[in-house]
């Protein structure tokens, strides 16, 4: 759903704005022909605030706007979509399957390789991080399916009301309206390739990393973390799944990061979709803390429980061959 909103683009074939646009347009130019027997009469009369020196090249300019605003609005239309969907081109082809799999949703079922015994709590455990998943990455996906619906939505109502936008301009009061439907209309043009380009960016970053090369250093840096940890950050799962991992979990929350700060950029941009971008945010906040929050508490009770095994292991050691060397000794005193 999300890449087929996403590649929409023929915004001024719909019907509605077909017909919506002559239908305003027709009116704008009734319009004008009342305005220009005005400026005949006030040229006749000699009233100077009606003089057609002052008013006629406007209007002349303003009437012949009218009649290419929609065509006007498709140029500007193109040029956003252009830009939309060569990062969404990028990203289309590879379906919502890389899309799950990137989040890491795909783990959540998936048993570790270090997971010896799964017991009744460890699999409601498993569920309830699983639902955590689920719940942020639908908020998420969700919120970007709407804004670009709804992006979809106010960019027809622009451009039906395009006409009455360059009529308004031509007159002192109407020109602060004017200027509020260009920065609208600007504003739900720009925030469709911020959505694309962070979603864009969330697959190349992610999917980059499964194939970066790993260098002797990385290699060194995961077994003195194998050693300390006393598992495999990658492979075992605090809760017995690969989506408790703390590998799965980092990956999560820069994928869902580089998602939450496309919507953060929307917000500033503003606009209908901006707006529905900061409901999104509330939501992913209040779904974040009870679930990230929890999955990290949980993964550090595992990495705990490492750490001390080892350090008893050590200690331990450490005694017996203490015990070791006291006895070595004392042999060798008894002998002399």
């Amino acid at each position: 759903t999300l890449i087929l909103v996403a590649n929409y683009s023929t915004f001024l074939d719909s019907g509605a704005v077909t017909f919506g646009w002559v239908i305003v347009r027709d009116l704008c130019n009734m319009f004008f022909v009342v305005v220009l027997l005005i400026i005949a009469f006030g040229t006749i009369l000699n009233i100077e605030k009606y003089n057609y020196k002052k008013w006629l090249p406007k209007l002349i300019l303003m009437a012949i706007l009218i009649n290419f605003s929609k065509t006007i609005c498709g140029v500007l239309i193109d040029v956003a979509q252009i830009v939309m969907l060569t990062f969404v081109n990028s990203f289309s082809t590879i379906g919502t399957g890389t899309l799950v799999d990137v989040l890491g949703i795909t783990e959540i079922l998936n048993l570790s390789k270090t997971s010896e015994e799964v017991g009744f709590w460890t699999v409601v455990g498993a569920y309830l991080l699983g639902l955590a998943y689920v719940i942020i990455s639908s908020i998420v996906l969700f919120t970007m399916v709407a804004m670009l619906a709804i992006r979809i939505v106010m960019i027809w109502i622009y451009v039906v009301l395009s006409p009455l936008a360059y009529l308004l301009s031509a007159f002192p009061g109407g020109q602060s309206y004017a200027s509020k439907w260009w920065s609208e209309f600007t504003k739900n043009l720009i925030v469709g390739p911020v959505l694309a380009f962070f979603l864009w960016l969330s697959f190349a970053a992610l999917t980059a990393d499964k194939v970066r090369d790993t260098t002797n250093i990385d290699q060194v840096a995961e077994k003195d973390q194998v050693e300390l940890l006393g598992f495999d950050p990658k492979e075992s799962g605090a809760l017995g799944t690969n989506a408790s991992s703390p590998g799965a979990l980092i990956k999560f929350v820069i994928a869902i990061g580089m998602l939450v700060g496309g919507l953060k950029i929307a917000q500033e941009v503003g606009g209908a979709a901006g707006s529905m971008a900061g409901k999104g945010m509330a939501a992913v906040n209040k779904a974040g803390k009870i679930g990230l929050a929890g999955a990290a508490a949980i993964t550090g009770v595992r990495a705990a429980k490492g750490i001390y095994k080892n350090y008893s292991s050590a200690r331990k050691s450490a005694r017996e061959d203490k015990y070791k060397n006291a006895a070595v000794k004392m042999a060798d005193g008894i002998g002399r």
